[in-house]
């Protein structure tokens, strides 16, 4: 979805390649190839981009969070999430699953409601998903504070959909955490958030 936005306007499909080589994977590939000894670990976080791109929709009174999730859907959004899990679990079984963080308020003022039932059932989607093949998953959607401008672009929230210095802190202690805690190929799916303090436990 995301690529199919930059070939609008003439831009690479970054992270996928004109011939359809996805970079991420040749790159992870790559490096497992050079330090086959290395501890070395995927943080996946996708799907802002493709939620983005449908965020318009909400602009129309007459839609409403179902047709967003209806058009991520049919695009292949769970089929492509799916197969980029898979693909990455044949180079290294350590894969961290990330859902991202909810924009700041200002960003859809009319509609943040909406916007968080997006969230909500992607959520159960990307639980799933680590029950089945027993992944980590960091919830960003609730370590960022959606109300708190600090959390976002330089800390004032002028940039409404980037993480602030403050904010970039929190995502990497959770991913120290998890490496730290977490027994890829042993344990089963668990959760982590927070941000002053970080909370774990098993998926259900």
């Amino acid at each position: 979805m995301y690529q199919e936005a930059r070939k609008k306007h003439s831009i690479e499909g970054y992270p996928v390649s004109k011939d359809g080589k996805v970079y991420p994977l040749e790159l992870t590939s790559n490096v497992v190839k050079e330090f086959p000894t290395r501890d070395n670990v995927v943080v996946l976080s996708v799907g802002g981009n493709d939620g983005r791109v449908c965020l318009p929709l909400l602009s129309d009174l007459s839609k409403n969070y179902k047709d967003v999730i209806e058009k991520m859907l049919q695009r292949g959004f769970k089929e492509n999430y799916v197969n980029i899990i898979e693909s990455f679990l044949k180079i290294t079984n350590k894969v961290i699953v990330v859902l991202v963080y909810k924009p700041y308020k200002m960003l859809v003022p009319c509609c943040a409601g909406q916007l968080h039932k997006v969230y909500d059932f992607f959520m159960e989607f990307y639980r799933e998903i680590c029950k089945k093949y027993k992944l980590p998953l960091i919830d960003l959607s609730i370590t960022f504070d959606y109300n708190d401008p600090t959390h976002y672009g330089e800390g004032e929230g002028d940039s409404p959909i980037e993480p602030s210095n403050k904010s970039s802190q929190f995502i990497a202690d959770l991913v120290t955490n998890v490496i730290d805690d977490f027994k890829f190929g042993v344990d089963e799916a668990k959760i982590y958030y927070g941000c002053e303090q970080i909370v774990n436990g098993k998926i259900n």
